[in-house]
């Protein structure tokens, strides 16, 4: 995300929807909101106006992975043989 909008000092939510639609195409403008909620929280965004936001102070942001997610690896992960 840093290096995304490294170029830009002030940006928007439909910036950062943009962002994300790049790795997922049919993402819903509430999870956008969410994400963008918890950046701001974390201080890897900061929010300057309504809908408008710089980059932070540098902290890295780390998603948590949920238990449902762990498990659907899991299932996948013993379903695959290696050579």
């Amino acid at each position: 995300m840093k290096r995304y909008f490294k170029s830009k000092t002030v940006f928007e939510t439909q910036d950062i929807a943009a962002f994300y639609e790049q790795t997922e195409k049919n993402i819903k403008s509430t999870t956008v909101n969410w994400r963008v909620h918890t950046l701001v929280q974390s201080g890897v965004l900061q929010r300057i106006g309504r809908g408008k936001f710089t980059l932070g102070e540098g902290k890295s942001y780390v998603p948590e992975i949920s238990s449902g997610t762990k498990k659907n690896f899991q299932k996948t992960e013993s379903g695959i043989s290696f050579c």
